[in-house]
């Protein structure tokens, strides 16, 4: 039997969840975040990439990957960004997986700046 019988699996209804905890202007969303941060493609391309949101303050930034149910991509996503863009502080990094808010999943990691060199 499938669970989501009411509604098709979206990564936007993960990304409305935390749109919906946070505040749908406290992060800046992935379209929008300014192209000096270098986040790189996670294809390994010369191209850009982006996480799903992104909040830059004065002493750390928090990038953020959601996935509609595969945690384990948003984790390995959300740690790619963490490492591979042009910001000199540290870094908080969430991954959010899940369709509803009783089966969200998050982890949070933190790198400092000092560690990506």
């Amino acid at each position: 039997m499938d669970i989501y019988n009411d509604y098709e699996v979206s990564e936007t209804n993960t990304e409305n969840l935390f749109r919906d905890f946070y505040g749908a202007k406290t992060f800046i969303e992935k379209s929008a975040i300014p192209k000096r941060y270098g986040f790189k493609s996670k294809q390994g391309t010369k191209y850009k990439g982006y996480p799903d949101f992104f909040l830059d303050t004065a002493d750390f930034s928090i990038v953020v990957e959601a996935k509609a149910l595969k945690h384990s991509s948003a984790e390995e996503e959300i740690k790619w960004y963490m490492l591979n863009n042009s910001i000199d502080k540290n870094i908080v990094g969430i991954a959010i997986s899940g369709q509803e808010l009783s089966q969200v999943k998050l982890t949070y990691f933190y790198v400092t700046s000092s560690k990506k060199r």
